[in-house]
């Protein structure tokens, strides 16, 4: 998409990669809905994760706009306390077209110059986090992946909307567990995805009342593909930096620590078939960390 007064509007190249998704996927494509709704995704969210619960977050707004910036935050308006989620537009483009790579990765054998062609798009996607202009290159690059793996996009579309729905349902926590009024702690973000995982099950489970999200039976593991996501991220910019390790912050724990606290509670009552996915993205994952040289991060 184009920007536009700080929000992301449609323009011939991401309709085009719309239309492509939508061949890929066999899923029908209506242009009239894409173009009412670009820009306002994460808005749409929100909307389906309340009305999933209605009327626990009553009050919740959501703030959707774009700095440029792989971001999303929790605040309250300083003119009349109303709780707002804000959601950079970028972000879920950001993860929107790592997922799309992954799942690549976990679906189909790479080889030769089809792998490293792939890595090195990986690395380009990564590196929008700290060089947000590159997105557009980016994203119309993609289209010639869209077209040759076309069976990998059936999940990365619903593992891109459960990943944005939990981050989402994080920034929900921090609202309901009144974390905006204490100093921010490594703990205080375990403690809001915990609860941010149980705030999603719960919405899931009340998807007859969605519009817009569709839950799957793996959707569930989608807190953990965000919490990998981020990991990734953190190793590449400490490699970019030519560090050994990635940088420690007050504020938040390191997202290897949120991925175990987390992992714990996507594998709970897991069925077989959920976990043999879960393995599938694990074992991807995996040879994206080697092939991009991140495991030596520490």
């Amino acid at each position: 998409m184009g920007i536009s007064v700080g929000r992301f509007v449609l323009d011939e190249n991401s309709l085009e990669i719309c239309m492509a998704l939508a061949e890929a996927t066999g899923l029908p494509f209506n242009k009239r809905a894409i173009e009412r709704n670009a820009g306002q995704l994460s808005t749409l969210y929100v909307d389906d994760i309340k009305a999933a619960l209605a009327p626990r977050f009553a009050d919740v707004r959501v703030a959707e706009f774009s700095q440029l910036k792989i971001n999303a935050y929790s605040s309250e308006s300083q003119i009349s306390s109303r709780p707002f989620v804000h959601v950079d537009q970028l972000f879920e483009i950001w993860v929107h077209l790592l997922i799309h790579l992954w799942s690549i990765r976990a679906i189909h054998v790479l080889t030769g110059s089809n792998l490293e062609g792939f890595n090195k798009l990986v690395i380009w996607s990564l590196d929008i986090r700290d060089e947000p202009a590159t997105y557009k290159e980016v994203r119309d690059e993609m289209l010639h992946v869209f077209a040759q793996y076309g069976e990998a996009l059936r999940f990365a579309h619903d593992l891109t909307v459960g990943s944005m729905s939990f981050i989402i349902c994080h920034e929900l926590a921090h609202h309901e567990l009144d974390h905006l009024n204490q100093d921010p702690s490594p703990d205080l973000e375990l403690t809001a995805d915990e609860l941010g995982y149980a705030i999603m099950k719960e919405a899931f489970a009340n998807a007859a009342t969605m519009s817009t999200i569709r839950p799957r039976t793996f959707s569930m593991i989608c807190p953990w593909i965000i919490l990998q996501i981020l990991d990734i991220s953190e190793r590449r910019r400490a490699q970019r930096l030519g560090l050994k390790e990635r940088a420690r912050h007050s504020r938040h724990p390191l997202t290897s620590d949120r991925i175990e606290n987390v992992l714990t509670l996507t594998q709970l009552g897991r069925d077989p078939d959920v976990l043999h996915f879960l393995n599938g993205y694990q074992e991807a994952v995996s040879k994206i960390r080697s092939d991009l040289a991140l495991e030596s991060i520490g």
